[in-house]
C-alpha cells in the first residue's frame, strides 16, 4: 500500500476514533477539518487508543514528509503547512516524527540533516497568493 494511502488512512482512522469517544459520526466524516484535528489533540491525552492512533498517524506523516524531502533533496528544509501541523506541533515535536522522517536507510544521514520547519501563520497562503500576484506583469 502507497504511504500516501497509508497517511489519509491514518487520518480517517484518527476522526473515527475521536467521533467514537465522543458522539455519533458526523455526515461527512471522512472530511478532517480543523476542530476535528483540535479534538483529536485533547482526546489524545485522555484515550490511549485515540493516542495511538494519534502516534500512527504522525509516525506515517514522518515517514512520507521524509520520502517527500529525499525525493526533491530539500537541503533547505521541509515546511509543513496547513492545520494538521501547527495543531500538533507538540506532538510532532516529541521525536516519532523525526525519527521516522529519517528513517531511510543508507540514506539517514541525508535525511537527518534536511531541517523541518512548522509554518504555524495562518495567513502564510494568502500572504504566497499576494506575493504571486505582484509579481505578474
Amino acid at each position: 500500500m502507497k504511504r500516501q494511502r497509508l497517511l489519509a488512512c491514518a487520518a480517517v482512522c484518527l476522526a473515527a476514533a475521536l467521533n467514537f469517544a465522543g458522539s455519533a459520526p458526523p455526515e461527512n466524516w471522512l472530511l478532517v477539518d480543523r476542530s476535528e484535528i483540535e479534538a483529536a489533540r485533547q482526546k489524545a491525552e485522555k484515550y490511549p487508543w485515540a493516542r495511538a492512533a494519534l502516534d500512527l498517524f504522525i509516525s506515517l506523516y514522518g515517514a512520507f514528509a521524509g520520502n517527500v524531502a529525499l525525493m526533491t533533496l530539500a537541503y533547505g528544509g521541509v515546511y509543513l503547512a496547513g492545520g494538521i501541523a501547527p495543531k500538533l506541533l507538540p506532538h510532532l515535536q516529541q521525536g516519532t516524527f523525526a525519527r521516522t522522517f529519517a528513517a531511510k536507510g543508507r540514506m539517514r544521514p541525508v535525511a537527518a540533516a534536511m531541517p523541518v520547519y512548522v509554518v504555524t501563520n495562518r495567513q502564510a497562503g494568502l500572504l504566497g497568493a499576494l506575493l504571486a500576484a505582484s509579481r505578474l506583469q
